[in-house]
């Protein structure tokens, strides 16, 4: 699953998901991310899927974050898509 069309940013990690999220925390823009499996690849997106579920779309090559909505909470804790855990689990 990923967020399409509301991408600002990408770029080639070498940690893969915890350099994204890492980025992601740093930047005020960023609500979510996608994770390019297999070639490392981050996109940081400026909506998240409750702000645009209609872009959150199917994608088996991609893994979507989102930061918690309490935008204000130092500690930001990212959730999965429950799309894609179900996913995991089948």
């Amino acid at each position: 699953m990923m967020l399409q069309g509301h991408t600002y940013k990408t770029f080639k990690t070498t940690t893969g998901m915890l350099e994204c999220r890492e980025t992601c925390l740093a930047d005020d823009r960023c609500q979510s991310f996608n994770v390019v499996m297999g070639i490392a690849i981050c996109e940081l997106n400026n909506r998240n899927k409750e702000a645009r579920p209609e872009d959150f779309v199917k994608d088996e090559n991609r893994y979507y974050m989102a930061k918690d909505s309490n935008r204000g909470n130092s500690t930001c804790k990212y959730k999965r898509s429950e799309e894609h855990t179900s996913e995991l689990q089948s």
